[in-house]
């Protein structure tokens, strides 16, 4: 029943009150800048399981490179749940390590992963390896990674789809960055990088782009990403979402722009906000929506690791 080789199993079988909601979480430490940190891989909450959980991981060292297979027992409440996270489109975070890079890029290959987003791992803009310097971009400390990225992919690489240029550009927690400044970095990344596709989680594309400070151009983006996230109410609600999708794709078309966008579909919820997770049947329905628009290069799901208030669940009655 686990899909591929050489999985890790935990079975649970501590479920001896029967009538309780059971919240399972599954962590990992690890090491992010040096700082020990705990990250929640996986929870989910069931009710009445009538022998033990299964849970299946793979798991190479890396935070976050991390496939589970649950099979959650049918009783008189619980359906029999199998869901695994192990789909073709996945986003990593790596240090700019070009081992680690080699490792990631190994594994996906042996597992038929071909579409990966590297987020590369620094101390500049938004955690990523590209400082702003007050005239221009020093990417210095990404360098060596970015130039194997461009030699794994003139080789004839297929895991690698594209590397974040950056995250939330013309927002930067309130100092929002220009256009001018995304075509200085984009031309500078493209430098060492001709043939690496640069992705940047733009949020909305039509938002920003009555501004003439961070209008929507050519030279600034190979992959755009956009979302809004609707379950709960927090940023709009479908209609809203569905709507975003239409507006950035026009957007696109009428400026006839070299650029593919992507949609990132909430699965996160945080406690105290309007955000929740969305059941299984919802993610299904909006997700199909999406889908359906055929206005979209990708759709990937966005599960938003805010930890100390992560709401997450798989299944909820």
């Amino acid at each position: 029943m686990i899909p591929g080789r050489e999985y890790n199993t935990l079975r649970i079988n501590v479920f001896n009150k029967t009538n309780e909601v059971w919240n399972v979480q599954l962590f990992k430490i690890f090491r992010y800048l040096e700082i020990k940190r705990i990250s929640l891989l996986l929870s989910f909450n069931l009710r009445n399981p009538d022998d033990s959980i299964i849970v299946a991981f793979r798991n190479n060292g890396y935070n976050s490179r991390k496939y589970v297979w649950i099979d959650i027992p049918i009783s008189d409440i619980t359906r029999n749940i199998k869901i695994a996270f192990d789909g073709n489109l996945a986003g990593v975070a790596l240090e700019c390590n070009i081992e680690e890079w080699e490792n990631t890029l190994r594994e996906a290959e042996k597992n038929d992963i071909k579409l990966i987003i590297i987020w590369p791992i620094g101390h500049g803009h938004q955690y990523t390896p590209w400082k702003w310097n007050g005239t221009d971009w020093d990417i210095s400390e990404g360098l060596e990674v970015l130039e194997y990225a461009e030699n794994y992919v003139t080789n004839g690489g297929k895991a690698l789809l594209a590397i974040l240029m950056s995250h939330e550009p013309f927002w930067n927690d309130g100092n929002p960055f220009t256009t001018d400044q995304m075509k200085k970095l984009y031309s500078k990344l493209k430098k060492f990088a001709p043939h690496v596709k640069l992705y940047v989680a733009f949020g909305c594309l039509s938002c920003f782009d009555e501004n003439p400070d961070t209008r929507i151009e050519n030279g600034i983006a190979d992959i755009a990403g956009i979302w809004l996230h609707c379950f709960g109410g927090m940023e709009g609600n479908i209609e809203d979402a569905l709507e975003r999708i239409d507006r950035d794709y026009e957007l696109i078309e009428k400026k006839n722009l070299d650029m593919q966008l992507f949609f990132a579909i909430q699965t996160f919820g945080i406690k105290d906000t309007k955000y929740r997770m969305p059941s299984a049947s919802e993610m299904l329905e909006f997700g199909t929506m999406v889908f359906e628009k055929n206005k979209l290069d990708g759709i990937f799901w966005y599960p938003w690791g805010n930890l100390a208030d992560y709401t997450e669940w798989l299944k909820k009655r």
